[in-house]
């Protein structure tokens, strides 16, 4: 073959290879490895099993997965609220969803060990608003980062929904963050450069939800927040309260069934601070959803929240 030959023949492949990388992929799709098979274990367990309390926590499992209060893409986008909230809430309360039992979070800090948190057993029923109260160094926000997967403790155990958190290992744990924890900070985390949609679409695109369906989710989330016109705007051109509001609809938006809540008041004045709360509030009643809310306001914790839990040095009090 000669050079000219082979000239053609390489830019002719060069083109065909372009022309191949050019053309656009297909959306990703979410894994769902085992469904088929995880569903037909279910179904033989519910018609064989006689226990109406493992029969209820099965169905809240599984509907949370395909819950109405989060509309499919072929229905409108405003958020939907579920007429049977309050009855859900009242049978949720029967049972544990997180039992902590003897869990203590120790560090080293030079020639001392630190006893962040020490002995503490607590349990936290499905649908309940939980505020975890305590001054300054009493252990409430790593309790917090224990509940939620942020931190391992050195000794006890973490159950939620029957699942010791302290035996996952680093990919478990993760999944359990992403899929059923939704976190809310003091700071509100936004990342300065893209805009409130983008941010709050961000943990699906980690989840690689399909693109198809990450819009209707992301306006979804930000309607609930009230802020559905604010979309557009980047966190520098929110308010302070908006951005909180924003860090809570991305909190949001990969449905968990649990929301954690360190301080989310601790940045903002007492009004937008009360409008956070309200929020927080109204996601529980209206979702079903478990709350659990760090804090060192007492009167805010006995307004909005169902149960207060004392912390003091680490351990449970009162």
């Amino acid at each position: 073959m000669s050079q000219g030959q082979s000239g053609v023949t390489r830019g002719a492949t060069l083109v065909e290879w372009r022309a191949a990388i050019s053309k656009p992929r297909a959306p990703a799709t979410p894994r769902n490895d085992n469904k088929d098979k995880t569903f037909q274990e279910e179904r033989r367990f519910l018609s064989a099993s006689d226990d109406p309390n493992a029969k209820e926590s099965l169905y809240r499992k599984r509907t949370k997965m395909r819950s109405p209060l989060w509309p499919t893409s072929g229905q409108p986008s405003s958020m939907v609220t579920n007429p049977n909230s309050n009855l859900l809430a009242k049978q949720a309360t029967h049972e544990a969803l997180i039992r902590a039992e003897n869990v203590a979070r120790a560090y080293q800090l030079g020639k001392a060990m630190i006893h962040a948190v020490n002995d503490v057993s607590l349990e936290i029923r499905a649908g309940e608003f939980v505020a975890l109260l305590g001054s300054s160094g009493s252990g409430k926000s790593t309790l917090l980062n224990l509940l939620a997967g942020l931190d391992r403790p050195t000794s006890g155990s973490i159950q939620v929904s029957g699942r010791n958190l302290a035996a996952l290992d680093a990919l478990e744990l993760a999944r359990y963050r992403r899929d059923t924890v939704g976190m809310v900070f003091q700071s509100f985390n936004l990342l300065p450069r893209m805009t409130l949609q983008e941010n709050v679409e961000l943990p699906l695109r980690l989840a690689e939800v399909d693109r198809s369906e990450r819009q209707a989710r992301v306006q979804q989330a930000l309607e609930h927040v009230h802020l559905g016109g604010r979309r557009e705007h980047r966190p520098s051109e929110l308010s302070g309260g908006e951005q909180q509001r924003g860090a809570l609809a991305r909190a949001l938006v990969n449905r968990p069934s649990i929301l954690f809540a360190d301080e989310p008041t601790g940045n903002l004045d007492s009004a937008n601070g009360e409008q956070i709360l309200l929020l927080l509030k109204e996601i529980q009643a209206s979702m079903g959803m478990t709350v659990v809310m760090v804090t060192h306001e007492r009167p805010l914790a006995e307004r909005f929240a169902n149960r207060i839990v004392m912390l003091s040095d680490g351990r449970l009090v009162g």
